[in-house]
């Protein structure tokens, strides 16, 4: 129980500590791989076109992805917002929205130690798909809406 609560501190302060020294990689257009640790960060709301993938890959340790207040939308509905590799450890995804992966996930985590905090995953098929991950912790997030809902709105019967 120590280690785990060590790891999410450590997470924790990653992000204070980027955010507060000001250095950041911006994301200006998708998709996007981060293949190196650091301060990755939105600076605008961010379509993702593709049918096929992730928006944005993480593949690396030590990551802290800062959505900014910003969203990524698809309006294709497939493939996934973000995505994590298996080898991806001690990442940090917060403080935007991800909407409209109707038929994918907004976050599909495939890695252990995740941080996902200050999120709105709203209208995708699944808000957060986590497989073979653990340790992770997702907090203040707020989930809503299912991309195949939409399948069974009005059909005018009474």
């Amino acid at each position: 129980m120590k280690t785990y609560l060590s790891r999410i501190l450590v997470l924790a302060s990653m992000s204070s500590i980027f955010a507060i020294s000001g250095y950041a990689t911006d994301i200006v257009e998708l998709p996007y791989r981060i293949s190196a640790s650091g301060y990755y960060k939105l600076t605008r709301d961010v379509d993702f076109a593709g049918v096929e993938g992730y928006g944005i890959t993480v593949s690396a340790s030590d990551v802290v992805l800062d959505l900014n207040g910003f969203t990524i939308k698809s309006d294709l509905g497939t493939a996934a917002g973000i995505g994590t590799t298996s080898d991806a450890r001690n990442v940090t995804i917060e403080n935007g929205a991800i909407t409209g992966f109707t038929s994918g996930h907004g976050l599909d985590l495939n890695s252990p130690e995740i941080l996902v905090q200050n999120l709105r995953l709203i209208h995708n098929l699944s808000g957060i798909f986590a497989i073979g991950s653990n340790f992770d912790t997702i907090q203040d997030c707020f989930i809503v809406g299912r991309g195949a809902m939409s399948d069974y709105g009005d059909r005018g019967e009474e």
